[in-house]
Parts: C-alpha cells; sequence; structure tokens
C-alpha cells in the first residue's frame, strides 16, 4: 500500500468494528432504556471532572492520603450542588452550622442531592 491510501473495503471493515464493539457491550449500551433516569450519555458527568483535572497541580500539595480523600469528597459535594442549582458556599455554610444538631436519621437530607433549597432562604 502506499502512504496515505486506504484499502477499497476501509469503509466496510471500520463498520464491522464498530457492530463488534456494539455486539460484545450490547447489554451495557441498551441499560438506560430499562432505567428512564439513566441520560444515553454521559456529558455531565464528564462536565463534573473538569473541575478535578484543572486542580491536578493543586494536589501535588496535599500532606497525606487523608488530605486528597478529603478534598475529593469536597469537590464531589461542590459538583453536586452545581448539579442541583445550588450555591455551594450557601449550602456548605448551612451544613456546618445545623450537623451538629441534625437527627442521624436525617443527615442524609444534608447531602446536596436531597438538600431543600428552601432551607438556604431561612439563613
Amino acid at each position: 500500500l502506499m502512504k496515505g491510501k486506504r484499502p477499497a473495503n476501509w469503509l466496510f471493515i471500520s463498520l464491522l468494528g464498530a457492530l463488534g464493539y456494539l455486539l460484545k457491550r450490547r447489554k451495557e449500551l441498551m441499560a438506560y432504556l430499562k432505567i428512564p433516569m439513566m441520560p444515553i450519555e454521559n456529558n455531565a458527568c464528564e462536565r463534573g471532572f473538569k473541575p478535578l483535572v484543572k486542580g491536578r497541580k493543586t494536589s501535588l500539595f496535599f500532606q497525606n492520603l487523608m488530605g486528597a480523600w478529603r478534598a475529593s469528597m469536597m469537590y464531589s459535594f461542590f459538583e453536586t450542588c452545581a448539579m442541583n442549582h445550588l450555591n455551594p458556599q450557601q449550602w456548605l455554610t448551612y451544613v456546618l452550622n445545623s450537623i451538629k444538631t441534625t437527627p442521624e436519621d436525617r443527615l442524609p437530607n444534608l447531602l446536596p442531592q436531597n438538600f431543600d433549597k428552601r432551607l438556604l432562604k431561612l439563613v
């Protein structure tokens, strides 16, 4: 073959490769049809990783594994706030001020995905 030339059947070969990929992963690729809340793509998840990638250099300065774990937890909270249209600073202020007085069985209500936005107006 000359450099830059494709074989005559390159499109057919490419299509076969794509179909092979589809057939091997059919169950996983069709999962979104069974779960109405599952999106067909994961763009929101990919966007959520952008701040982590941007903060990669910052992670060089974590003192230890626990510091890195805490930072990743905070990144996760803040991204979940953004996905739920919460102001992260207001949410965190509310949570830190009320976590001691919140009964243990109601702690999940303080997570950003379960949080009642109306509580922020009370602060």
